[in-house]
């Protein structure tokens, strides 16, 4: 039998940590209640407390203002990550989009773990995808209601002339997309930007190709297609086999299956339904999907789905797009991560 090791580390107690990202050799946590990021030094899984060092967050044109970190945003090898926050909104609890305040990516050289630059988002930035190159890097801004993107390369706001010309009526180097936009979500080989909008129950497809130097192609930043979904998706996963992407939906308990090829819903798929009280069994309520992820493709793919308002986990088969089977969980769902296709 394999064994394996749960390693554990402290914080400190206003750390308040919300979100994690990994790289090869460091574990980066984002600290609500400092402003800050933790950065933990890894050998072998294990933390190494020689390795600990801690990042503030500061606004360069208001340095005094506290900076609240709303995620972190890279890939395992890339060698530098970014930091998204917002000010602070003078609400006993930092809640965006509450603040609806403009936000800053700040960048972070993961070789030396110091802050290299300090980009300008949109209001309220909520959460970011990096290319699988990682060459461009793109941040939902929710207030605001578009995607900003990063020249990861030059680590500075993308401002090339396509990407321009494609978005004329919005800020450079941001593309409009719908209402609320909270989760992405890479289609690596077909280069699309799968973006979630909550607010407009709509999933907007973004051209994101680059040129065979990295530059960003003709139709960057072209908007592919909006597609009308679910009530409130609240996440979205693509299959890298450029079949289809699946899309949660928090507010009417639903998946809706979007075809890449034809840019619509071929199906929506009901989740399973939760006793209301456990004194009536047979009294059901709609659960309100808040994550997804999916394997790389059809016919043996697999679909997972967790809610925070039930303990158990569903599985879709991609094969003919129904249930396969539910999993009981030791607690409810909030996050469902892949590790790999």
């Amino acid at each position: 039998m394999e064994s394996h090791q749960v390693y554990s580390s402290t914080l400190l107690a206003d750390a308040d940590p919300s979100t994690l990202l990994s790289t090869r050799n460091y574990l980066y946590v984002s600290q609500t209640g400092r402003g800050s990021v933790e950065v933990m030094k890894t050998a072998n899984g294990a933390f190494s407390p020689a390795g600990f060092l801690e990042i503030p967050l500061k606004d360069p044109n208001n340095p005094s203002a506290l900076q609240y970190p709303a995620n972190l945003v890279g890939n395992r090898n890339a060698q530098r990550i970014y930091a998204i926050s917002y000010a602070d909104n003078g609400l006993p609890t930092p809640s965006c989009p509450g603040s609806n305040s403009a936000g800053i990516a700040t960048g972070i050289e993961t070789t030396t773990n110091t802050p290299s630059s300090n980009l300008p988002l949109g209001l309220c930035p909520v959460y970011g995808v990096m290319s699988f190159d990682n060459r461009r890097v793109f941040i939902l801004n929710q207030g605001s209601g578009t995607v900003s993107v990063i020249d990861s390369q030059q680590n500075q706001i993308d401002t090339s002339q396509n990407l321009i010309s494609n978005q004329p009526s919005v800020p450079a180097g941001q593309i409009a997309v719908g209402q609320d936009p909270v989760w992405a979500d890479i289609y690596n080989t077909g280069s699309i930007l799968a973006v979630a909008n909550s607010g407009s129950n709509t999933l907007t497809l973004i051209n994101i190709s680059e040129d065979v130097y990295g530059n960003d192609s003709p139709n960057f930043g072209k908007i592919i297609a909006t597609v009308p979904v679910g009530n409130s998706p609240s996440s979205v996963s693509v299959l890298q086999d450029g079949t289809r992407a699946y899309v949660a939906n928090r507010g009417d308990g639903t998946v809706s299956v979007v075809s890449l090829t034809s840019n619509t819903v071929t199906k929506t798929i009901p989740l399973p339904q939760e006793p209301c009280s456990a004194g009536n069994p047979n009294n059901l309520c709609t659960i309100h999907p808040m994550s997804i992820a999916a394997t790389t493709g059809t016919p043996t793919g697999k679909v997972y789905v967790v809610s925070p308002d039930t303990n158990m986990l569903t599985i879709i088969q991609t094969i003919d797009d129904t249930i396969d089977t539910t999993l009981p969980l030791t607690g409810n769902g909030i996050q469902v991560y892949l590790t790999g296709p």
